[in-house]
C-alpha cells in the first residue's frame, strides 16, 4: 500500500514537530533560575544551592587538614599574593580566627630571602584579616605535615587489610629490609 502525502499534510507535520520541540524546550527551561553551588572562597550566588552549606563545611575541613600555602599562591618571583592566594588566605583567616594553628609554607626552590618575605606576607595577610598573631604560626614545611619514614609506611601497608600476592610480598619484604637499614 502506497501512501501519498499532500503538501498540506507535510507542512502540518513539520509545524506540529516544531511546536512539540518548542514546548519541550520551554518545559525544560521553565524551572526558574538555576541554583549555584559556589561556596567560599569561590564566591556567592543570588540562588544558592541547598547543598552549599555541606560543601562549605567540607572545604573548611579540607583546608584545616592541609593547612598549607605554596608558591602557586604567589605571583612568580615575588612575595605578592595572586588572586588564588588572596582567596585562600581570606578563607584561612576566617577559619584560623576560630581554631588557630600552624600554617605551612611549602617551597622547594626559593631563596631564603624570598621564603622569608612570603612567610611574612602570609602572616601579615592573616593578621590584617583579624587573626590574633599569637593564635597562628607560619613555618616552612611540607604541605600536610612531615609525613612518615619509609619503614613506617611499610609497616602500615603490611598491617592493612589489603592482601598482596606472593611476588608483591617478596618485593615488599626486600624494600622493608632495605628501609630498615636506612632508618
Amino acid at each position: 500500500m502506497k501512501r501519498e502525502y499532500s503538501a498540506t499534510k507535510c507542512a502540518a507535520l513539520v509545524l506540529s514537530s516544531f511546536a512539540v520541540a518548542g514546548l519541550l524546550g520551554l518545559w525544560g527551561c521553565g524551572g526558574g533560575a538555576v541554583s549555584r553551588l559556589n561556596a567560599p572562597p569561590q564566591g556567592t550566588s543570588e540562588n544558592p544551592s541547598a547543598l552549599q552549606d555541606g560543601y562549605v563545611n567540607m572545604t573548611d575541613n579540607a583546608l584545616l587538614e592541609d593547612m598549607s600555602v605554596s608558591s602557586a599562591h604567589f605571583v612568580p618571583h615575588t612575595a605578592e599574593l595572586n588572586a588564588l592566594g588572596v582567596r585562600r588566605l581570606n578563607r584561612y583567616a576566617e577559619i584560623l580566627k576560630i581554631y588557630g594553628g600552624t600554617l605551612r609554607y611549602d617551597e622547594l626552590d626559593g631563596s631564603d630571602e624570598m621564603v622569608k618575605q612570603r612567610m611574612d606576607r602570609i602572616k601579615g595577610m592573616l593578621t590584617s584579616n583579624g587573626v590574633e598573631p599569637d593564635k597562628i604560626k607560619v613555618e616552612q614545611a611540607m604541605a600536610g605535615g612531615p609525613g612518615m619514614r619509609a619503614g613506617e609506611a611499610i609497616v602500615a601497608r603490611e598491617s592493612s587489610s589489603a592482601k598482596a600476592s606472593d611476588s608483591e610480598k617478596q618485593e615488599t619484604t626486600a624494600i622493608g629490609e632495605a628501609a630498615s637499614k636506612v632508618n
